[in-house]
């Protein structure tokens, strides 16, 4: 009789320990299916870069960013431009908005046509709790200051809080970058002070503006510290949250160490693009060959979707170079099996009851 009940328990344990075999032989069959499927590696250039690339050789920028789409003629090219969010200091440099003296400490006084300001109103009003004021319209404005920029705004807050405050992109950079027929990689970075509000009306904008990834800008992602994950209440929105509500994709950069890159890469895996890009010390001593090859390596080897290739802007004939060396990543990962276009994320592993337990 034990001897039975023994060769039982052996025999059940043999069924358990074949179901988790099959379990994971159907979970690695599943994953490299998906693997297998998602060929497609997106190459995204930077759109400051083409900006100064354009400018340095005398042509337009629509003429630089068609010659980097068809980098490899019929093979492809860059597939989308990272466009990087405009800031009331970006603004300034821009000329679009001045700067004046408040003459009172702890406030900030900003001209400039009606456009600038109302994006500055927008952000500021979402974004912040600071006090914001319109300086009525057909207030002349303050001596030095062109005629043209006749709307005004008083923020009572220390410039040192008000330049950095991101306000979009500039929908001039869109326009063109959707013109050529190239998609939109948008870059926004956190601020301190963040809250929900903020961080869904930044994500909307991304989508209104045409964005498909998301590649944060600084050292944390939107909504560190507190709202990067979702929450139980529906009525408080999260980086995590938006970003589904928006249909975007998360692009999270390798070996980047931003703060809350990974709590926000566990939520959304199947919204995740890898990244890989080299930075601009390390481009201080690079070179084309050795960057291709890294390139090749980071997307055969390691299921790097979104390569973030960054110019060689010092180079003699620089737009024929930079041109060529978009075309040889382009060929090299042809040559490896992989196609060019738009990054996705990996569909969720769907498994029955009997894998799941």
């Amino acid at each position: 009789m034990n001897e039975n009940r023994g060769q039982r328990f052996r025999l059940a344990l043999w069924l358990l320990v074949l179901l988790g075999f099959c379990a994971a032989m159907k979970a690695g069959i599943n994953r490299a299916n998906a693997e297998r499927e998602n060929r497609r590696v997106e190459i995204t250039l930077d759109f400051n870069e083409l900006r100064n690339l354009a400018a340095a050789e005398g042509v337009p920028l629509s003429t630089v960013l068609s010659a980097f789409r068809n980098a490899a003629g019929a093979e492809g090219g860059a597939t989308s431009v990272a466009v990087q969010e405009d800031t009331v200091s970006s603004l300034e440099e821009a000329q679009q908005l001045a700067e004046i003296n408040a003459g009172s400490r702890g406030a900030t006084l900003l001209y400039g046509q009606a456009e600038a300001i109302q994006r500055v109103e927008e952000a500021l009003r979402v974004k912040t709790r600071y006090t914001v004021a319109v300086i009525p319209s057909g207030t002349p404005p303050p001596f030095g200051v062109a005629p043209s920029s006749n709307h005004g705004l008083r923020v009572e807050q220390p410039s040192g809080l008000v330049r950095g405050m991101g306000l979009g992109l500039a929908p001039e950079s869109v326009s063109i970058v959707r013109g050529a027929g190239l998609g939109i990689v948008g870059r926004v970075n956190n601020w301190g002070g963040v809250a929900p509000a903020g961080v869904a009306w930044t994500v909307r904008r991304l989508k209104q503006e045409g964005v498909s990834t998301v590649i944060f800008s600084g050292d944390a992602v939107l909504g560190f510290k507190g709202f990067v994950t979702a929450d139980q209440d529906p009525l408080r929105p999260s980086t995590e949250s938006a970003i589904r509500d928006e249909d975007l994709r998360y692009g999270t950069v390798e070996f980047g160490k931003q703060k809350g890159d990974p709590l926000l890469s566990r939520a959304l895996p199947e919204r995740l693009v890898r990244v890989h890009t080299i930075l601009g010390a390390e481009m201080q001593s690079a070179d084309i060959p050795g960057n291709v090859q890294r390139f090749l390596l980071a997307a055969r080897e390691r299921n790097i979707r979104c390569l973030y290739v960054r110019l060689f802007l010092d180079e003699p004939e620089a737009l024929a170079k930079n041109v060529q060396y978009v075309q040889k990543i382009v060929l090299g990962l042809k040559r490896g099996g992989l196609a060019i276009g738009a990054a996705h994320g990996y569909p969720p592993l769907h498994t029955s009851w009997r894998v799941r337990g």
